[in-house]
């Protein structure tokens, strides 16, 4: 074996600096403060404020001053807000990012020790093995028919055989055999630091749900410029640059620029996550989670997923004249001198072996063939002996070994044939010698696989969530239908295929069969990829839970992939999340998770359209009518703290919702649309119709009573959100209790006499009104009015366009 680096080696190497950088998912502090602080909106609201203090020096006029005090103090709320989120995001994910930490087998001292990526240093020895990842450049020292798959660099999708001397490259994995090599460019020197085209963790990748936000924002933003125009046109009369002008474009800009929601948006995303991860799921790519509330059918392989990929060998068949002890010393043998030990041969390792034994050459399993090969010396005699799956070794024996098989027996098990290959003339290629010698049938081994306790769990789960589910495995039908019967799933004969089957149909045949049987056996990675290609065709969204290289295609492909803590480190690479408990039965739970985050974002977005609708209807009937705009930037402000950015807080905090949510837009401008246009209604109802209950009424007051009834639209708006959700009384005590206080923090700001207190300052600085107790009589009527009248529109919408599926 190599030797490696000493202590001493490796202590010149980091002194050197030739050290492994390890990139960091998460922002440092610094880079939270900033990002927050000089974020586009922040540039844009500090532009705004600018501005008013350009026109406040140029006018002397006090309001343009506060309005800009107004505007800073909305900015500082959603700032703090987002720093203090994200922090707390920030260590959700620091702890997330230790719990995926893959180490690294190198040689240092002569011995095979496993270090953490940072560690790694130039000149390293490193073993990899079939699955794992190459984590840098370099050469190798020594390869056991180490086969390389760079298709996630190059998209080549062939394995090479890598020699010593060869080259590999970072970001590649091992499909096939393993070896040594030697670390030669790290981090960002190796070629995966350069094309960063690898998945990695945390990639912060724009989902098709916050793309949809994203251009909902850019149409408020144009129309925010189109509005202030046509309010421009309509303010020649008192000046398009007047006091007054000024405050009305400025209270557009800040009432159509949501520049909460991008925030609060990423930040309950990153929330998720982190509760996914106290699940025991580790979500490795942001976008994956909008495909929870999508998924239709889950694919997963047998294989470490209903079972442990434990397995032991329950029956050997012995088709020699010799004695079963020699044949189990056989297998010992075989199994001793394999450099890769996967499950199967991990069960054959407690038996007795010969001891004079020497590898000359070996072809590791693949998945392609089903089979495996070693070439040993054993006491000065060349042996060759081939593993693989009985029914496709089967084909190579004589009638007389097959006779002594009784298949009905052993059918229920996973069954591989031993052979002793004896070539005619040795070659120094072992494939050749395999292909092209006479076989002698050693035995057949029936292996039985340890069933998950949660899979049953987890199989109803899915069941109950009218989620179809359909095993894609290497192993033989039979075999996976007596696991699958096990876990107490029957599957009729009927419901089983084979991969050999598929590849003989036409292209119609091979969909009917895809879309409808349950079991897929003997299946080629490729083959699996295939059939989710079908799914994906008909727009059924598919998930795939995987835990080898095998499944490394299917997984790619499907819309979420999923792989087993267990699993090999590249299907872990680029699986969507990780199962780190390898706990089946938790997937329904993040399913959920998902489903919860979706729907919060869902909700806030709700909230903060309704303002910005409202906004602009208001805008546009000053314009065309003779109604007053009685809004202003302060007015606007203390709207957006109070009725939009802490209840969208409190929404993706406490929101309990876990509905599969259909029909995103349809849903969000409905709901939007009935809200505003009560919003303008009653505000301007209220705003008319209170001289004729209060006859020395003022203007101030008027307008006072607009803003109230306003807060109390809005609030039932909220309460139309977020109740009709929840089914706990929990949450709807809480929903309701923030509402209630919220009115009653309205009430005293603008009943009692604050002159002496802090708030007073408060209230100056948001044009807060102060009003008769009567009036709140007429203001409670029209809010209960407008408020239960909206409750009970928005739920016969929901009947109507049936977003949801509740579970």
């Amino acid at each position: 074996m190599v030797s490696g680096l000493t202590d001493k080696q490796v202590e010149e190497k980091i002194a050197l600096g030739e050290v492994n950088k390890v990139n960091h998912k998460t922002k440092t502090l610094r880079e939270v403060f900033i990002t927050n602080l000089f974020s586009k909106f922040n540039i844009f609201f500090f532009a705004v404020i600018a501005v008013l203090i350009i026109f406040y020096i140029k006018t002397g006029e006090i309001k343009l001053m506060l309005d800009g005090w107004g505007i800073f103090s909305l900015v500082f709320v959603n700032t703090v807000i987002a720093i203090v989120q994200e922090i707390r995001a920030k260590k959700m994910l620091d702890k997330v990012e230790l719990l995926i930490n893959r180490d690294i087998c190198v040689v240092r001292n002569s011995v095979k020790v496993n270090i953490l990526p940072e560690k790694l240093v130039k000149g390293d020895v490193i073993f990899v093995e079939r699955g794992d990842q190459i984590p840098a450049d370099g050469f190798v020292v020594e390869s056991t028919r180490l086969e390389i798959d760079e298709s996630l660099l190059t998209g080549e999708s062939e394995p090479m055989i890598k020699k010593n001397g060869d080259n590999l490259l970072s970001g590649s994995f091992v499909s096939s055999g393993n070896g040594y090599f030697t670390a030669d460019k790290l981090g960002g020197d190796s070629y995966a630091g350069k094309i960063t085209g690898m998945a990695k963790n945390f990639k912060y990748i724009s989902s098709p749900l916050q793309n949809k936000i994203l251009k909902i924002i850019q149409v408020l933003s144009i129309t925010a410029v189109f509005l202030i125009i046509i309010k421009a046109v309509d303010n020649k009369s008192i000046g398009i640059l007047s006091v007054d002008g000024i405050r009305q474009y400025t209270t557009i800009i800040i009432s159509l620029v949501p520049q909460g929601l991008v925030f609060l948006t990423t930040i309950t995303y990153i929330v998720g996550i982190y509760r996914i991860s106290q699940l025991g799921g580790i979500v490795q790519k942001i976008n994956a989670i909008e495909a929870f509330s999508g998924i239709n059918t889950v694919f997963m392989d047998k294989t470490g997923t209903l079972t442990q990929n434990k397995l032991s060998v329950t029956n050997l068949i012995n088709l020699t004249d010799e004695s079963i002890e020699d044949v189990k010393k056989l297998l010992g043998t075989y199994a001793k001198y394999s450099s890769y030990k996967n499950s199967t041969l991990n069960s054959l390792c407690v038996y007795d072996f010969e001891k004079n034994g020497e590898v000359i050459d070996e072809l590791p399993f693949s998945s392609q063939t089903k089979q495996s090969a070693i070439k040993v010396n054993i006491n000065g005699e060349i042996r060759i002996f081939l593993l693989g799956a009985l029914d496709i070794l089967s084909q190579r024996i004589d009638q007389k070994s097959k006779s002594r098989i009784n298949e009905d027996e052993i059918k229920l098990f996973r069954n591989l044939l031993f052979i002793e290959v004896f070539p005619s003339n040795l070659q120094n290629d072992l494939n050749v010698d395999i292909k092209q010698g006479e076989i002698k049938p050693i035995c057949v081994i029936s292996l039985l696989d340890t069933i998950r306790e949660d899979s049953r769990e987890a199989l109803d789960l899915f069941e109950a969530k009218n989620i179809d589910v359909k095993i894609l495995s290497g192993d033989s039908p039979y075999a996976i239908q007596a696991i699958a019967s096990k876990v107490g799933w029957d599957i009729s004969d009927d419901m089983l295929i084979s991969g050999p089957e598929l590849a003989e149909m036409d292209e119609h045949k091979f969909k009917q069969a895809v879309l409808h049987k349950k079991i897929f056996a003997r299946l080629a990675p490729e083959q699996k990829k295939e059939i989710i290609g079908v799914f994906k065709k008909k727009k059924i969204f598919t998930a795939m839970i995987g835990d080898g290289v095998n499944d490394l295609p299917a997984i790619k492909s499907s819309d979420l992939g999923i792989a087993m803590e267990e699993g090999s480190q590249v299907t872990k690479e680029v699986a969507d999340i990780i199962l780190v408990k390898n706990k089946f039965s938790l997937l329904p739970q993040i399913f959920d998770e998902g489903n919860r985050i979706v729907n919060s974002v869902s909700m806030a977005a709700k909230l903060f359209l309704t303002k910005n609708l409202s906004v602009t209807i208001i805008i546009l009937l000053t314009v065309l009518t003779t109604l007053p705009f009685l809004l202003t930037p302060r007015k606007v402000s203390f709207l957006n703290i109070f009725i939009i950015t802490l209840p969208s807080f409190l929404i993706s905090i406490y929101n309990k919702d876990i509905s599969r949510r259909k029909k995103f837009i349809k849903d969000l401008f409905t709901a939007v649309s009935i809200s505003a246009v009560f919003v303008v209604v009653f505000g301007y109802v209220a705003y008319y119709l209170s001289p004729d209950y209060y006859k020395n009424i003022t203007e101030e007051s008027r307008i006072g009573i607009f803003l109230c009834v306003i807060v109390y639209i809005t609030v039932a708006n909220y309460l139309s959100v977020v109740i009709p959700s929840h089914a706990g009384a929990k949450e709807k005590i809480l929903f309701s209790l923030y509402s209630a206080s919220l009115m009653l923090i309205l009430y005293v700001m603008t009943v009692v006499d604050l002159a002496k207190t802090p708030l007073f300052w408060f209230k100056e600085l948001y044009e807060v009104p102060t009003l008769n107790k009567e009036y709140w009589i007429f203001i409670t009527i029209m809010g209960l009015t407008g408020g239960g009248l909206l409750y009970l529109l928005q739920k016969l919408r929901r009947l109507l366009i049936k977003t949801d599926e509740t579970f």
